[in-house]
């Protein structure tokens, strides 16, 4: 997975040609899977995996989608190409909100029960739902604003594009952030 993404990153105009679509995209899940197994403790291992999986993979789906259209493709006026992608991208986004909260929640109850704010593990996982719930309102938010401007319109402007672009970037800021939490939390089992 490594070598891969040190492959793809060499040349970076790799990730958006078509021909390494499906390496590129296979790449990615099998990132999200391989997060999915990085808690074996907790009551029901297997049942555990699979939805760390469904949460990582989910949660791979919004960040990974929101620095993609920040970072590469809400750079100045869009493309026809662009704007469809964000309609679709913007379709989807709620299923991928739903699966992350609801698989957060089973996690956080397997692993923390309802000794959440008693145990330091819980009030690190207490901290990173701050942030998630931050970040899932900026996304909802944004998502709102591309819905009602694309109804109206089949390119964005350059405004609507840095606008849309600002927001973005907002919202993975706060999901870096609950990330790093992950990450300490991780630790702590």
């Amino acid at each position: 997975l490594v070598v891969f993404a040190g492959w793809m990153a060499w040349q970076p105009t790799r990730v958006i040609d078509p021909a390494y679509d499906s390496f590129a995209l296979g790449h990615l899940a099998l990132i999200g899977v391989s997060f999915g197994f990085d808690r074996d403790d907790g009551r029901s291992v297997a049942f555990g995996y699979l939805i760390g999986i469904l949460h990582s993979v989910s949660a791979l789906f919004i960040v990974g989608g929101a620095i993609m259209f920040s970072r590469v493709l809400l750079t100045g006026k869009s493309t026809e190409a662009t704007t469809n992608a964000l309609r679709e991208y913007s379709k989807w986004l709620i299923r991928a909100l739903l699966v992350v909260v609801v698989t957060g929640v089973m996690q956080t109850l397997r692993l923390d029960g309802f000794g959440i704010l008693t145990s330091p593990h819980g009030r690190v996982i207490t901290a990173k739902i701050v942030f998630v719930g931050v970040g899932i309102f900026i996304t909802l938010a944004l998502r709102k604003y591309v819905i009602s401007t694309l109804s109206r319109v089949r390119r964005l402007n350059t405004a609507q594009s840095l606008k849309t672009r600002h927001a973005m970037n907002l919202s993975v800021a706060f999901f870096a952030v609950a990330l790093a939490f992950t990450s300490w939390s991780v630790t702590m089992l």
